[in-house]
């Protein structure tokens, strides 16, 4: 969608470039009347460029609003990633203790 309205505002604005110079004046082939269709043609593009505009300053702002939840759902996953590294080291250094407590009690049981 933000292609289709930026690719409509670019025609929008090539379209006004001639028809700003046929309202200057500078094609006098057709007199006041041509300048009187040009000004309503130039009018009628503004209107459309200014109504592009509009939309994409909605978008922006709808793009914004979902940037935010995803910036704090990120913070969210970032935070419960730590919170599981940290347990995961935890876990490992229990097995660890488990392991050495283990190797222990087989090594007095060769004993006796």
């Amino acid at each position: 969608m933000v292609m289709n309205i930026i690719s409509h505002f670019l025609l929008i604005k090539l379209e006004l470039f001639p028809l700003l110079i046929n309202f200057m004046g500078l094609n006098h082939k057709k007199g006041k009347d041509m300048s009187l269709e040009a000004l309503d043609q130039l009018q009628e593009k503004v209107q459309k460029m200014l109504e592009a505009n509009a939309l994409l300053q909605m978008e922006i702002e709808e793009f914004k609003e979902k940037n935010i939840v995803l910036e704090e759902k990120i913070n969210a996953i970032s935070a419960q990633q730590k919170d599981l590294v940290d347990q995961n080291n935890e876990l490992k250094q229990e097995k660890t203790v488990w392991q050495n407590r283990l190797n222990s009690l087989l090594g007095k049981m060769d004993d006796i």
